[in-house]
């Protein structure tokens, strides 16, 4: 075997080596922790607009605030589902949902 075949042989199993012995010695992933549910209400903010689910065909995605009007005008505005997580359970808490396909899945993790 060359020197060339060799050193180059020699320095795959140097980083191999290396590689393994950082992945062996990484921390475990920690799951999140599910806090609960999310109060969509909490996302409107006032008494005057209302959660719902406004657009039932984008699933999860449906959720907007609405406010009917004097005039008969509906206000329609989304619903930021990660900052109603941290109004409801303090910083860092994020939003996810366990089916897509149901709007009230909505949970907040941390």
């Amino acid at each position: 075997m060359s020197i060339i075949r060799r050193l180059w042989a020699g320095s795959i199993g140097i980083m191999l080596g290396a590689l393994s012995a950082a992945v062996l010695t990484a921390a475990p992933a920690q799951a999140a922790t599910e806090l609960g549910g999310v109060d969509m209400q909490r996302g409107c903010g006032s008494n005057y607009w209302h959660a719902e689910v406004y657009y039932p065909n984008q699933h999860v995605f449906g959720w907007r605030c609405t406010h009917v009007y004097s005039s008969g005008y509906v206000g329609v505005a989304d619903i930021d589902v990660n900052a109603v997580c941290a109004s409801q359970y303090g910083t860092g808490a994020y939003s996810g949902y366990l089916d897509y396909y149901n709007p009230y899945s909505w949970r907040c993790y941390r």
